[in-house]
């Protein structure tokens, strides 16, 4: 088809240099990954599958395209809060309560006369694999227990993040709840933890879980026996997957407090994380959507710069930083006028690209 193109005088139109382009890319995409590195990294995925985590993170912004300046100012901030947890000055979450720029952390007003909507405090609950932006996955499941981060990047800006609990994943849970709303915190007297502790002792003389559930204040599963929906471990709040890590199926759990208020948990059903062959093809298409999916790309692109021994100047291109100002981008600037400009930039195998080269190329790639 190319060669009837060119034979035909066709390969110089547009819409031919497009679709040849876009055969180009289809046909180095192969080539451009190795292979066993993305498998490892299906593999590596399918292990972390596994495992549920329970992590505390302090929030510090910064936008995905900020300035160097920016950029160390906001990691020396959030290294400065690190250096004062690990003196022991504040506690991980005192230093959220101060610091995190995440609005989840503190106690939010609903407005209209509804109850305040309680902070988390930085605590994220328990999540895993693919739940969390990579970045923020990687350094989790990094951390030793009680461990705190050095100031990790994800495009939403640096995190301080505390591993608080690791668990066997939970895989799909089904559970029944029995649930009273927290009391009025003016209240003198917890109604909810004593109305609670009337309905576990139901339970316990033999009352069926069923029946006692009725009095439950969440109408909408009380009719059903208490049964929720099948729930991952990213789908409950932390306290409620911790007391149904601790429990096998058919058991009841003591009376356990949440921010929402007071549950009996059951534990009905599991169903576990499958095996790799069944889920392989659902992790591969989870990381065509992450950027651990470019490891195989960036492993061998690093192949191929130690094979065509290929170098940077970094000083040389430091250089230019002064010359790309608000003229470089006026209409009559003349780039020829940066000729002198002659510093390698980069080589790869005999090839060299100059400063000028490169500014050249900005120059001829600028925003119209």
């Amino acid at each position: 088809k190319v060669k009837e193109a060119k034979d035909a005088k066709l390969d110089t139109s547009a819409s031919f240099i497009k679709e040849l382009e876009g055969y180009r890319k289809q046909l180095v995409k192969p080539y451009l990954v190795i292979e066993e590195v993305n498998e490892q990294a299906i593999r590596d995925a399918y292990e972390r599958m596994k495992t549920n985590v329970r992590a505390r993170h302090i929030l510090f912004r910064l936008a995905e395209n900020a300035s160097p300046k920016d950029t160390l100012a906001v990691y020396e901030k959030a290294q400065e809060v690190r250096n004062q947890i690990l003196s022991g000055k504040l506690t991980f979450v005192q230093a959220a309560l101060q610091y995190s720029e995440d609005p989840s952390v503190r106690d939010m007003d609903m407005g209209e006369g509804r109850p305040v909507r309680p902070g988390n405090k930085g605590d994220l609950g328990y999540f895993g694999v693919f739940d969390m932006v990579y970045p923020f996955e990687e350094a989790t499941f990094n951390l030793d227990l009680n461990e705190i981060s050095a100031p990790t990047r994800t495009r939403f800006g640096y995190h301080l993040i505390q591993l608080t609990d690791k668990i066997p994943a939970i895989g799909q849970v089904k559970a029944a709840h029995i649930f009273i709303q927290k009391s009025n915190p003016n209240s003198p007297i917890d109604s909810a933890k004593v109305r609670i502790d009337e309905l576990y002792n139901q339970l316990q003389n033999g009352v069926p879980f069923e029946k006692v559930a009725l009095e439950s204040d969440d109408k909408g599963s009380s009719a059903q026996g208490g049964e929720l929906p099948l729930f991952t471990a990213n789908r409950m709040v932390p306290q409620f997957i911790e007391a149904i890590s601790k429990l096998k199926i058919g058991e009841v759990s003591v009376p356990v407090q949440t921010s929402f208020g007071w549950h009996i948990i059951k534990f009905i059903e599991q169903k576990p994380i499958d095996s790799f062959d069944k889920v392989k093809e659902d992790i591969e298409e989870k990381l065509k959507r992450d950027i651990r999916s470019k490891k195989g790309e960036q492993a061998k692109i690093a192949q191929i710069k130690v094979e065509e021994n290929y170098r940077e100047y970094p000083e040389a291109l430091l250089e230019l930083v002064e010359v790309v100002d608000s003229n470089f981008y006026a209409k009559d600037f003349e780039i020829t006028s940066l000729r002198k400009y002659s510093k390698p930039v980069l080589t790869l195998r005999d090839e060299t690209t100059t400063q000028f080269d490169f500014l050249k190329y900005l120059f001829e790639n600028r925003a119209s």
